[in-house]
C-alpha cells in the first residue's frame, strides 16, 4: 500500500466557485487560469486541522506529476500546460487526489490525453519484487474523453493473484482541460463501486470546467 500511495504522490460547491470567478480579472475566463475556490476539495482542504494522521496538500505548480503515471514519467502530459492545481487527501491507508489541468488549447490536451493512454499500453505491467502492479483500463461517457482506470497490486511468483491494494482514477478531458479524480486505498479485485465517488466527483467538475476552459472545438 505504502509504494501505490507514494506513486500517486509522484504523481466547493458551485455557487462558492461563482463567487471566486467572479473576483477574478476577466483572464480567469480564457482558459488559462483556475480561480481560488474552484476545485471541489480545497474548501475542505482549507479546514485541514493538521492531524497527525490525515493531512491536506494543496499545489498550484503547473509541472506537478500527474496523478495517474503508469511509467512514473514526470514529464507524462506536462507539455503545453498554462495551469494547474493539485489536492492531495492522506490518511492511514487512503489517499484521495483531485488534479485539474488547463492547457494552451484544445489541441494541447488532446495530445496530453493521448500521451496517458501511451502510457497505459506501454507499462501496463510493472513488475516488482514480490509480484506486479498492473493498470486495466476503459473508455468513460463524460467529457469529450474519459478513462476508468484501475491499478492493482498482484502477488504470486507470476504476479497474477490479487493482493491487497491498488488506485481507481477517472481520467476526464473537456476541451483544453484535464481533469484527475484518484483514491487509493486497501482494494482488492477491482469492482464498480470502487469508482462511484471518482465519477460523481469528475462528473461535477465536468459540468462547471468550461467556466473556465475552452470548450468549444473541443
Amino acid at each position: 500500500m505504502r509504494r501505490i500511495i507514494t506513486t500517486i504522490l509522484a504523481t466547493a460547491c458551485a455557487a462558492t466557485a461563482a463567487v471566486a470567478l467572479a473576483a477574478q480579472p476577466a483572464s480567469a475566463a480564457t482558459g488559462h487560469r483556475i480561480p481560488e475556490g474552484f476545485l471541489l476539495y480545497e474548501k475542505a482542504a482549507a479546514k485541514d486541522d493538521h492531524s497527525e494522521e490525515t493531512s491536506w496538500r494543496v499545489s498550484d505548480r503547473r509541472g506537478h506529476t500527474l496523478a495517474v503515471n503508469p511509467c512514473q514519467d514526470k514529464s507524462l502530459a506536462r507539455h503545453g500546460r498554462a495551469a494547474a492545481r493539485t489536492i492531495v487527501y492522506r490518511a492511514p491507508e487512503f489517499q484521495r487526489v483531485e488534479q485539474v489541468l488547463l492547457y494552451r488549447g484544445v489541441h494541447e490536451a488532446r495530445d496530453a490525453f493521448g500521451e496517458v493512454r501511451a502510457a497505459l499500453r506501454r507499462c501496463e505491467v510493472n513488475r516488482e519484487e514480490y509480484g506486479a502492479y498492473r493498470y486495466s483500463w476503459q473508455r468513460a461517457p463524460l467529457g469529450d474523453e474519459a478513462l476508468r482506470v484501475a491499478g492493482q497490486s498482484y502477488s504470486g511468483r507470476k504476479g497474477d493473484e490479487v493482493a491487497v491494494g491498488g488506485e481507481r482514477a477517472y481520467v476526464v478531458r473537456r476541451g483544453n482541460a484535464i481533469m484527475i479524480y484518484s483514491e487509493a486505498a486497501e482494494y482488492g479485485m477491482p469492482k464498480p463501486a470502487q469508482y462511484s465517488q471518482q465519477r460523481r466527483d469528475a462528473a461535477k467538475m465536468v459540468a462547471k470546467i468550461c467556466a473556465i476552459a475552452r470548450c468549444h472545438g473541443a
